[in-house]
């Protein structure tokens, strides 16, 4: 029995590796054409990982899914079949991987999930710095009043390397139990770093409210969320769509729109050109909305974002949330307003991990305590 607990701890941990690999594929290519084919197939690897998963746990785990999962699942097929845009299936994607690892084993996964990703941003900086042409990879942009140049370390453009350092960070303040005053200065100075190279404003100031918030609330971090603030955290979606139609509102104020480099001018633009409708417009996929929420309305429609909503509201609401899941994830929700993540599997992969594995431990200290009882 031992050995097939091995054997399936080493699969689940190599699907791990896999949805890392498959995410960051496209960054090892030069040509931005072939780095965005590469990661549209990518997208598709991940896609038939998620499938191959599911039909592993009906058909040898007999695992029973629940009607409004398959609803939502087949919605999001349906959404495909009507639009032929298979980039819409990343609502069933999203909830397969859900349902997986709600039913394996989790613990050590989000160990192999952070070694990962550290051995691959490695590896991305030194092919940057050792092999590419800086020249042609480095965005040179206006800020405010001044030029600055921005280093994209081996990823498309500097926005994408923090935002995966970021997904990085969240993982480890998950993992970390003690010394936080120590593993928190080790990720601000990296942070600090890693701002004075690519510039990366909302990451960096995220990941500094998150490791200040660990440090400074670290006696609370395990404590659950009281049921109020729980379900403020279920609706938080909702809310930042809100706060985003805002910023449309405000697109005419001169401040806010060179501290958010011009995005509330283009959101209004593309708001405006489109509107909102069932099934989004495909021509928004690729545009420059770097606004998690307005892309998933205006581009992905109405049909999915209500999907999304309820997923997510769903996934909060039936699980013990702590303290640290609630700040950790409010700096991913936040960081959605100005760049495009909600459906980067790659980063929200730890709070599936995280929460199951906390899901897991409390059912097995609620075993332990009957069998004490006994």
């Amino acid at each position: 029995m031992e050995v097939d607990n091995n054997k399936l701890n080493f699969w689940n941990a190599l699907i791990i590796v896999v949805i890392v690999v498959l995410a960051y594929f496209g960054n090892f290519f030069n040509d931005p054409e072939v780095s965005q084919k590469a990661s549209m197939f990518g997208s598709y690897l991940i896609t038939i990982v998620g499938m191959s998963a599911i039909i592993y746990l009906i058909s040898v785990k007999k695992v029973q899914i629940d009607s409004i999962d398959v609803f939502f699942i087949l919605g999001s097929i349906f959404c495909v079949g009507v639009t032929q845009r298979p980039n819409l299936i990343v609502i069933a994607i999203l909830l397969i991987f859900m349902i997986y690892f709600n039913n394996i084993n989790t613990r050590g996964l989000l160990t192999t999930y952070c070694i990962t990703v550290s051995f691959f941003m490695i590896v991305l900086i030194l092919d940057y710095y050792l092999f590419k042409d800086h020249q042609s990879t480095d965005i040179v942009m206006w800020r405010v009043d001044h030029l600055i140049t921005r280093k994209t370390l081996g990823f498309s453009h500097p926005n994408q390397f923090m935002i995966a350092w970021m997904g990085l960070c969240i993982a480890f303040l998950f993992r970390i139990k003690h010394h936080y005053l120590i593993n928190g200065v080790i990720i601000l100075g990296l942070n600090a770093v890693f701002y004075s190279l690519t510039a990366s404003r909302t990451e960096f100031l995220l990941v500094c409210v998150a490791v200040v918030a660990v440090i400074l609330l670290k006696k609370w971090l395990d404590k659950p969320l009281l049921p109020v603030a729980k379900f403020l955290l279920a609706v938080m979606p909702l809310i930042l769509l809100a706060v985003s139609f805002l910023i449309i509102r405000l697109s005419q104020n001169s401040i806010l729109d060179n501290y958010l480099s011009g995005r509330p001018t283009l959101y209004k633009q593309f708001y405006d050109s489109t509107g909102i409708s069932l099934f989004g417009s495909a021509e928004l996929e690729d545009a420059m909305l770097d606004n998690s929420y307005l892309q998933l309305l205006l581009s992905k429609g109405l049909i999915i974002s209500i999907m999304y909503v309820m997923i997510m509201f769903r996934f909060i609401k039936n699980n013990y949330v702590d303290l640290r899941f609630a700040i950790l994830l409010m700096v991913f929700y936040t960081s959605g307003v100005t760049e495009t993540l909600l459906f980067k599997f790659e980063i929200f992969l730890p709070f599936i991990l995280y929460l199951y594995d906390q899901k897991q431990s409390m059912l097995l200290l609620t075993e332990e305590s009957l069998a004490m009882t006994e």
